[in-house]
């Protein structure tokens, strides 16, 4: 694609809401190379919810992606 995405759901599993939570998608080749990230901000989710996140890139990346990590935190307000 000459856009690359990717799509993923956040989930609530706590009793409350969560707000200001910020999500890292890392992206590795066969050799679990980091070869792109991308960052994006989620302003809330209710507790027992989700809320669907999209990464995106520009252009089309130099390896093949072999393997993602999401990492997602809660940011200070």
């Amino acid at each position: 694609d000459t856009s690359p995405k990717v799509f993923a759901t956040l989930k609530n599993t706590t009793l409350v809401p969560i707000t200001n939570i910020e999500s890292v998608a890392i992206l590795y080749d066969v050799n679990d190379n980091a070869i792109a990230f991308s960052r994006t901000k989620t302003d809330s989710i209710d507790k027992g919810s989700t809320a669907d996140i999209v990464f995106t890139w520009p252009e089309i990346f130099s390896a093949k992606v072999f393997k993602i990590d999401i990492l997602s935190k809660v940011l200070p307000q």
